[in-house]
């Protein structure tokens, strides 16, 4: 029968040290990716961060994430748009059909208070802007834009469904809209085509998926998760890593 020998105390210090290790990493690691998705919601330190990147050569991946954000953006208030003339034509199903003149203001009444909390923050623009195009106005309004985005770490779906619960089981509303494919292709020609200046260095599987799927006109809210998902390690694991170095 062999000896049991008691282990030295350095020996124990250094096997207590190294069970703790990888507990002590993931949480070091935790914090740090805390620190990062904490620092691209801050609109001043995520814009110290971009002009970083840029003296790192990296402006197209920065570029990337301010475009996914516009367009969920602009996708949030084309969902209003629609999710709204739905309401009021569900609204007018229930008037009284079809008004006689002695009801004629009643019903008028009916229909202005169904839509003024709707068309409240339309009215301002339209009045502040004058005969400007209303679709125009809807996908430029900084105040829209600002009120709609969520985190870059959610998704453009996951951000549909968290506004629109009742309305997101619609198939309609899992898809880009129509006026948003020009953007679509616009994101296509300057940061996935590997010919464009602007590309970013995503892996030749993720390219080749995101192409073929523009090309079977698959234009569901997923469709730049994955080209979205690299960007953010890139940034994470390279750019950010010599961020908070410099």
């Amino acid at each position: 029968m062999g000896m049991f020998v008691q282990p030295s105390a350095a020996a124990a210090t250094a096997a207590a040290t190294s069970a703790a290790t990888p507990s002590v990493v993931m949480t070091a690691t935790s914090t740090r990716r805390a620190n990062f998705n904490r620092m691209m919601d801050d609109p001043t330190e995520y814009q110290q961060f971009r002009e970083f990147a840029a003296s790192c050569f990296c402006s197209e991946l920065t570029a990337f994430i301010d475009e996914y954000q516009a367009l969920k953006a602009r996708t949030l208030v084309l969902f209003e748009r629609r999710t709204t003339r739905d309401s009021l034509v569900v609204a007018a199903r229930h008037l009284s059909p079809p008004p006689t003149p002695s009801t004629l203001a009643r019903d008028s009444d009916v229909i202005e208070d169904t839509a003024t909390d709707t068309f409240d923050l339309r009215s301002r623009l339209r009045m502040s802007r004058g005969n400007t195009n209303m679709d125009d106005i809807l996908l430029q309004s900084t105040e829209l834009l600002e009120i709609r985005t969520t985190s870059i770490t959610v998704s453009i779906l996951e951000t549909v469904i968290g506004t629109y619960r009742e309305e997101s089981s619609d198939s309609g509303m899992r898809q880009f809209p129509p006026e948003l494919l020009v953007k679509l292709e616009m994101i296509n020609r300057e940061f996935v085509d590997p010919r464009s200046f602007t590309s970013v260095n995503a892996s030749p599987l993720t390219v080749k998926r995101f192409i073929e799927r523009m090309q079977s006109k698959d234009y569901s809210l997923t469709l730049l998760d994955e080209f979205k998902s690299e960007v953010l390690f890139m940034l994470y694991t390279d750019v950010y890593t010599r961020y908070v170095r410099h």
